[in-house]
């Protein structure tokens, strides 16, 4: 009986470095980037995105932004993606800066399968005004083929907001 489990085991070890050798042939990082110019200021612009809380009454992609504002804080998002349904992570605020960024990261359980890093970034624009860079990258063993129609779904997400955004500061 227990050469028969080392065979099993061994065959077993073998089919689970096939399926991560498999991943990670197809890995490749992927990346989301939109941007809007907005009339406005940047602490215009910032009033309306750093208040977090409410985010639902304008946001059409962050249902909930919520925990620790703060550089290296713990927080929590809740996004509705169209076609997508709601997703929701607990993420690491790896960049916060009043009137410019807010980057967060976040990953599935299991290290290195699935992480996303999100920026929410500012830029004044030369003769006035502001652009909005809403990034997402994504990486690790499950991104590649599998994600684009979710990343389209996404790129579509992220457009609604920037427009949401700027009606909300413009006053449209």
């Amino acid at each position: 009986m227990l050469p028969k489990l080392k065979y099993i085991f061994a065959y077993l070890s073998l089919a689970g470095l096939a399926i991560i050798s498999f991943l990670w042939a197809i890995q490749e990082d992927t990346n989301v980037n939109t941007s809007i110019e907005i009339e406005g200021s940047l602490a215009d612009v910032w009033k309306v995105l750093g208040d977090t809380e409410v985010f639902s009454e304008w946001n059409p992609l962050i249902l909930e932004f919520s925990g620790e504002i703060r550089r290296r804080g713990r927080i929590f998002v809740k996004l509705e993606i169209p076609d997508a349904g709601i997703r929701t992570y607990n993420a690491t605020l790896l960049g916060y800066q009043v009137e410019h960024e807010f980057i967060w990261e976040y990953d599935l359980p299991i290290p290195r399968l699935f992480t996303g890093k999100h920026k929410l970034i500012i830029d004044p624009m030369p003769g006035g005004g502001v652009r909005l860079r809403n990034e997402e990258e994504l990486r690790g063993l499950l991104v590649g083929p599998l994600t684009a129609s979710y990343l389209a779904k996404k790129r579509i997400g992220f457009e609604a907001m920037n427009r949401a955004l700027k009606e909300r500061v413009e006053g449209n």
